[in-house]
């Protein structure tokens, strides 16, 4: 697929914050964390699920550099892949906007 290298940057990106957000706010206990402590999760459990999610983000990004125009590709990009990611951005943020969201 062309495009695919967008999905797993956004996939990684996903497991990255997720997995450093539960993570690190189990010391805490702040915002979800907080939530998930109090309903009977244990610290250990939210620490194994940042340790098994933080990788396997990192792993997605390995080797995307390229396709975003670093390294060997000197700048460049491929056109429709951007537009495409540009407009998707905007059907979100008009889909966002309607529904009420933030």
């Amino acid at each position: 697929m062309r495009g695919a290298y967008v999905l797993r940057f956004f996939a990684g990106f996903c497991l990255i914050a997720n997995g450093l957000y539960i993570a690190v706010g189990s010391f805490d206990g702040v915002g979800d964390c907080g939530e998930m402590l109090r309903h009977g999760s244990q610290r250990w459990q939210l620490w194994l699920f940042g340790a098994a999610t933080t990788p396997f983000g990192f792993w997605l990004w390995h080797g995307q550099g390229p396709h975003f125009g670093f390294a060997p590709a000197n700048g460049q990009v491929d056109r429709g892949v951007a537009y495409a990611t540009l407009i998707s951005c905007f059907i979100l943020v008009a889909i966002g906007v309607s529904t009420g969201g933030s």
